[in-house]
């Protein structure tokens, strides 16, 4: 089965799969001579008998997947938009019988928080530690990252685990758990995509929260999440 996102079947038999009546429903419905994969935003030359084809994805979603309400994760299953197979290694939804199983749902995302644990590492400079507890919340800075004021002091902290992410000024993800990942963990739909690129995922060494997500090159350096000012008066 082809899982590219935008290619050019070359030399195609569509005109014999119209001449015998069949409208073709995949790509894997039609014979061609070869398959081009063609770039992002490239320029390309179409002959008679060539197919285009793309792929649209969708967004890449917001917060942790972990965090999502696992009854619209079994309603989105029952509509055909997931899964059932997605809703376990994504949201961590297990279904029995078509059916939410609560405890292994439970189960399942607990066993997925300790593997984040287990497999992320600690950055160079991580600023953070420890649990800040109480203090005056200023402002959410992500779906789970607060900023508040403690003592005179302003900090970054988990808004679930309240863990420390560091001072005002400091990247957040500087002292999160990464785990760097092959783009084919996330989706069989990249296996074309070059070993040069990798998917950084960034969890928060408390509760395992998922921070962020970047796709960047192997030798790429960390790229900044926020960079906030700690403005006078």
């Amino acid at each position: 089965m082809r899982r590219l996102a935008t290619f050019v079947l070359r030399g195609s038999n569509l005109d014999e799969l119209f001449a015998a009546g069949r409208i073709p429903l995949s790509a894997d419905e039609v014979g061609s001579r070869e398959v081009d994969v063609v770039a992002a935003k490239s320029f390309t030359t179409l002959d008679e008998g060539d197919l285009l084809i793309g792929v649209l994805a969708s967004g890449a979603g917001f917060g942790d997947p972990l965090r999502r309400d696992p009854q619209s994760v079994a309603h989105d299953v029952h509509e055909g938009l997931v899964t059932e197979p997605r809703a376990r290694s994504v949201y961590g939804v297990v279904l029995a019988g078509g059916e939410l199983d609560e405890p292994g749902t439970l189960a399942t995302r607990e066993q997925f928080r300790a593997e984040r644990l287990a497999l992320g590492s600690p950055l160079e400079g991580d600023a953070g530690g420890g649990t800040l507890a109480g203090g005056r919340v200023l402002h959410p800075v992500s779906d789970s990252v607060e900023a508040v004021e403690h003592d005179g002091e302003r900090s970054l902290r988990c808004s679930l685990c309240h863990y420390r992410y560091g001072g005002y000024e400091h990247d957040h993800k500087r002292s999160a758990l990464m785990r760097e990942r092959p783009l084919t963990d996330v989706s069989q739909h990249n296996w074309l995509c070059l070993d040069d690129f990798v998917v950084r995922e960034f969890y928060c060494p408390g509760c395992a929260t998922s921070l962020a997500a970047d796709v960047q090159l192997r030798d790429d350096p960390i790229m900044d999440e926020t960079k906030l000012s700690h403005a006078q008066g």
